[in-house]
Order: structure tokens, then C-alpha cells, then sequence
């Protein structure tokens, strides 16, 4: 899918194994590229279930995470089973909470720094030891992955005029 879609991709579409997702600033974009999607899709033989397919939608669910509007925030069903979820007592659990919890890293600030106490009990030969900086790093993930930060998608033209400007005040300083 990658491949057939290659002159699209970060352009107008997101795929992940056979989830097509089209992102659009407009309804006559968004037709538009509907209709190039179509066009791949049909020009290699690939048709789609209309019961799976939805169209115009202001937010949609993709891969944990629930984009809208140029923002992407993470999965509110995860967030709360994050919120609710027991201090491990046992490594396979503790696995399994930070599996869950590294999913969500890139909204963390210092999420390796936060968890260091945790990822310290995964190391081989390593005795359980669930300590009070264990708990503290555990209760300060669920914390933070439930505050649900959001990640807002890059707008280039704000990022331009930033570089020209620095541009302008390395010739100046110069």
C-alpha cells in the first residue's frame, strides 16, 4: 500500500497495513482526494467494503490515537485504563503497564527520566523490589499520560517565517 500510495503519502494520506486515512482542510479537498484514493485503489484491483469505509468524519480513531482538527491525542479508552490500572506486583505486569505506557512516550516530557525506577526492575538478576521511587515513578506516569497532552501537527508556514527570521538575525549578528 505504501508503494502505491508513495506520491500521496504525508501529503493527503496516513496508511498502516490496509487503514486508509485521508486528511483534509476542506470538503473539496477532501473529495478530491477521495477520488485519487478511488483511483489507486481501482487501478490495482483493490475494492473496499463500503460498511468499513467512513467519509467526512471532524475526528477519527487511528492507531491509539484520536486526530481532529490538526491535533492528535491519545486514545481516551487507554488513557483511562492507564488512569485504573493496579501498581504492579510482578515484572510481567509491570511489562505490561510500561508496554502500554511507552506507547505513549512522545507525549511524556522526560518519560525515560519519569520511568527510570520501573525500568530499572526489568533488568536481569534483578530482585523485585517494588520501593517508594517505584511508586512515585508509577503514580507520576498515570498522572501525566491522563492529563492527555496533545501533540498539534506541524504548520510549515509558522516553521518558514521562524527560519527566515533566524536567518535574518544570523546575517545581522554577523
Amino acid at each position: 500500500m505504501n508503494k502505491l500510495f508513495h506520491p500521496y503519502l504525508d501529503q493527503f494520506v496516513v496508511i498502516y497495513l490496509d487503514d486508509i486515512v485521508i486528511d483534509n482542510n476542506s470538503m473539496e479537498d477532501h473529495v478530491e482526494h477521495l477520488c485519487k484514493v478511488f483511483k489507486v485503489l481501482r487501478d490495482n484491483h483493490f475494492c473496499v467494503k463500503r460498511e468499513n469505509c467512513s467519509f467526512a468524519q471532524p475526528t477519527v480513531q487511528f492507531l491509539g490515537h484520536t486526530i481532529s482538527h490538526g491535533e492528535i491525542r491519545m486514545d481516551g479508552d487507554k488513557v483511562e485504563a492507564i488512569r485504573n490500572w493496579q501498581a504492579p506486583t510482578k515484572v510481567p505486569e509491570l511489562r505490561s503497564f510500561l508496554g502500554l505506557a511507552n506507547y505513549y512516550r512522545r507525549f511524556i516530557f522526560s518519560y525515560s527520566v519519569i520511568a527510570a525506577p520501573l525500568t530499572n526492575l526489568l533488568k536481569r538478576n534483578r530482585e523485585w523490589e517494588w520501593t517508594d521511587a517505584c511508586q512515585t515513578a508509577f503514580e507520576k506516569l498515570k498522572t501525566t499520560v491522563t492529563e492527555e497532552p496533545i501533540l498539534t501537527l506541524l504548520d510549515f508556514t509558522k516553521a518558514l517565517r521562524f527560519i527566515r527570521m533566524l536567518q535574518i538575525l544570523l546575517l545581522v549578528a554577523s
